[in-house]
């Protein structure tokens, strides 16, 4: 095995010197994030993302109330901030948010244009370009692109398939999500139809081998940071993930069965009802699924632009980061790779692809403590990532049209999450 794929030695520091160097990288963190959001008034007073001058934008942007978004983003800030068991704040803050966004509401349908065709996602010629290129394109200004074929001829897409994973990492511990809740499990779990297998690390580091099957390091040169872990992503076709996005980059290998994603712009963030009361890591989508939601409740998700893509085996999808997305399953298995990239050393680009989730994402009463948990813990294991959720839903729990009247379905890390009311679609 190739010395340069295998995780590398570490040498384990003492609790309170890693609790000390954790503590020193939240407050850079933090020190880091205010310089960039200029003390958050780039955050209130801009757009949502920060240079929105794609290479690849075959749409006009709908019509946006640029006062209503502003007081709409102040409503998101003080939502994270609402104490737990106040109840009638949060009421408050409930009401004052159905009231403006049904203003939005009624603003967009004056002057937009329902969307009835998704937009494909652009595809690299890798072959005859060259990483430089591709990074000036879609990595300096930042949007999903396939890599048609990248992997056709790594060992992972020639030898792997659905029952030979499972065989052979089938004995691994690894989060599992079903319909209704997520657990602790075997991946041989994944056999039952309705268990889904996201963000799964633990195989790799049982089985370091596998990641040379994928020939990562070819991906270095595009994206100039630095591999830090791979996920497995197995299941079956009742599985899938509803939208949802994270501030970190992925290159993402299909290599048995197929996906298909579905894309929003960071853009256009205002238009999928983040599900903004569940800060962290990751934010979901109170539209769920693309195709499954309720347009006469969901109202602006209409009229806002979506990319698609289907992957077949051999394809690498760039997903970078704070881009909304949704995977559906639509083969009999699907087996696939996450590969994520560093996040946090060096790196501030992020923030720029939507100021407002960035921010919300950091800036709450929960991130700081789990940031420092994680850090005491990364250090130990000699790796600084984020990561984010996924989820799987049975066909028959999946957000259709006569149930989103009654409640709100809410993916957060493989759970279904029951929401409050469709009406004030929090």
């Amino acid at each position: 095995m190739n010395p340069s794929l295998a995780h590398p030695q570490v040498r384990v520091l003492p609790r309170r010197r890693r609790m000390i160097r954790a503590f020193i990288l939240v407050c850079l963190f933090y020190a880091r994030t205010l310089i960039r959001s200029a003390f958050f008034i780039k955050s209130f007073f801009m757009k949502l993302n920060g240079d929105a001058a794609l290479n690849y934008r075959p749409y006009s942007l709908p019509p946006s109330p640029y006062w209503k978004l502003a007081r709409l983003k102040w409503i998101w800030f003080r939502k994270i901030w609402a104490p737990e068991d106040d109840a009638a704040y949060k009421a408050k803050l409930d009401r004052k948010f159905t009231r403006l966004i049904t203003k939005i509401e009624d603003y967009v349908e004056a002057r937009g244009t329902v969307q009835t065709e998704e937009i494909p996602v652009p595809e690299y010629d890798w072959q005859n370009g060259s990483p430089e290129d591709f990074h000036a394109k879609f990595v300096v200004k930042p949007m999903p692109v396939v890599l048609r074929g990248f992997g056709l001829q790594t060992e992972a897409v020639k030898t792997w398939n659905f029952d030979n994973i499972v065989e052979k990492c089938g004995e691994v511990e690894v989060h599992l999500s079903g319909p209704k809740a997520d657990w602790l499990g075997k991946l041989k779990e994944v056999r039952d139809p309705n268990v889904y297998c996201a963000n799964a690390d633990a195989p790799f580091q049982a089985h370091p081998e596998l990641a040379k099957d994928l020939g990562i390091p070819k991906l270095k040169p595009y994206l100039h940071r630095d591999n830090t872990v791979n996920q497995f992503f197995i299941g079956q076709k009742s599985t899938g993930s509803g939208f949802h996005c994270a501030g970190i980059w992925n290159f993402f290998f299909m290599v048995d069965g197929e996906k298909k994603w579905t894309f929003v712009d960071p853009e256009l963030t205002w238009m999928i009802y983040p599900a903004i009361g569940i800060a962290a890591v990751a934010f979901s989508s109170l539209v769920f699924f693309p195709n499954q939601c309720d347009l006469s409740v969901y109202r602006l998700y209409k009229y806002c632009p979506r990319y698609s893509v289907h992957l077949k085996p051999g394809d690498v999808l760039f997903n970078p980061p704070w881009w909304w997305h949704a995977v559906e399953n639509p083969t009999k298995t699907s087996v696939a790779v996450a590969t994520r990239w560093d996040a946090m050393r060096r790196d501030t680009s992020f923030y720029e692809l939507n100021r407002m989730l960035s921010i919300m994402a950091t800036v709450n009463r929960k991130f700081p403590r789990f940031l420092f948990e994680y850090l005491v813990e990364a250090i130990a294991q000699g790796r600084l990532l984020m990561r984010a959720g996924a989820g799987a839903l049975d066909e028959d729990t999946k957000v259709e049209v006569k149930d989103q009247k009654s409640r709100n379905a809410n993916v957060y890390q493989g759970r279904v999450v029951e929401k409050i009311q469709a009406k004030d679609k929090w």
